[in-house]
Parts: C-alpha cells; sequence; structure tokens
C-alpha cells in the first residue's frame, strides 16, 4: 500500500481535506494517535503548545465568556523579568482583548517569521532523509510544518482539534509552501526530491 492509501486510511470518521500530497485532520490528536495502527507513520514533526491547562476546552470557553480562564504570561517581556515566575495568570476581560489586539496584530506582521519555512523544510528533510514515508503534525495550528512537507514534496498528515486552525490551514498550507527560502537551490539538489 503506498502512502496516499494508507494516509488515506488514517482519517478514519474524522472530518479532513485532502492538500497536494498532504492530508489535514480535524481531530484530537490524543483521540487520533490512539487509533492509528502501529508502524504506519514514520515521522512526527511538530511544535506543541507550550501550555497545557490553557487550552483545555473548560478555560477556553471561560475566556471566550468573559468568565476568566487562565492565561500563560511570559517570564520575560519587553526587558522586564518577572521575579517570582507565576505559572499562570488570570486576566480580566479588557486585558484579554487588550492581549488579543496586541498579538494579532504581531502576528499578522511577523507570522512568516514564527515558524520559518526554511528551518521547518530541514527539520522534515531530517525527519524523512530518503524522502518515504508519512510525516505527522498532531498539533498542526495553521500548518506550517505540513507546508514545510508540501514544498519538500513529501506525504504529511496534520491534525488539529480547534475548527478555527483547521479551516485557516486550507489557505495557509499552500501559501507557505510556496514561500521560496535561500536553502530552495540546495534543495533542489538534494537525492529526496529526485526520489519523489
Amino acid at each position: 500500500m503506498n502512502s496516499i492509501e494508507v494516509m488515506a486510511q488514517l482519517v478514519f470518521d474524522y472530518r479532513s481535506e485532502e492538500i497536494g500530497l498532504s492530508r489535514i485532520v480535524h481531530a484530537d490528536c490524543f483521540e487520533w494517535l490512539s487509533r492509528i495502527p502501529e508502524n504506519s507513520i514514520h515521522a512526527i514533526v511538530t511544535d506543541p503548545p507550550y501550555g497545557v491547562k490553557e487550552y483545555e476546552f473548560d478555560q477556553i470557553e471561560k475566556r471566550s465568556n468573559g468568565n476568566g480562564g487562565i492565561w500563560r504570561i511570559p517570564p520575560s517581556f519587553d526587558g522586564s523579568i518577572r521575579a517570582p515566575l507565576p505559572r499562570f495568570t488570570a486576566l480580566d476581560r479588557k486585558e484579554r482583548d487588550s492581549l488579543r489586539r496586541f498579538f494579532g496584530e504581531w502576528a499578522r506582521v511577523v507570522v512568516h517569521a514564527l515558524r520559518p519555512q526554511s528551518f521547518l523544510r530541514q527539520v522534515v528533510h531530517a525527519a524523512l532523509p530518503l524522502g518515504e514515508g508519512i510525516i505527522v503534525d498532531p498539533f498542526m495550528g495553521s500548518g506550517s510544518a505540513v507546508a514545510a512537507a508540501e514544498a519538500l514534496g513529501l506525504h504529511s498528515i496534520g491534525v488539529e482539534r480547534y475548527l478555527n486552525y483547521y479551516e485557516m490551514s486550507h489557505a495557509t498550507i499552500p501559501k507557505l509552501a510556496a514561500i521560496k527560502t535561500r536553502l530552495d537551490k540546495q534543495w533542489l539538489q538534494l537525492p529526496l526530491l529526485s526520489l519523489v
């Protein structure tokens, strides 16, 4: 069975879409990973959320409803270092809105720098140096790792539990995969691309 046939079987009953050589799956990664057969994937390349508690559904719902919720505050910001370092800080609605606007605007300006394609393409290549197999990003987000695999002509599956990120990845993955990096000329000379 080839990689495309295997990937088609690994979507189970979840909502999924095909993007190039990749599949994106709307599912909780822990549930999805518990269902896949042993030895059906070959590498995992991911950038999981660094905070676990603030991504729990009850905390997200509390934040969305303006009833609190847990937010992680960085240990240092704008030259100031927090000491002692609190693990979690609860913010009121006005503070959350202010942070949301700030980081939303910041992300629009520098989103390409958050997970640079030139770096991710090196990681993805290192994960499947022969260009065969399936890479999985179980915390897909907007799809940076899947886009890196697409740019290299590799098969990948991105799993995302939040619908807004899953839907965002439809547009993001092709755009990120199309970005030309300084390393592209070097990648074209790799045996990996001639095998695909």
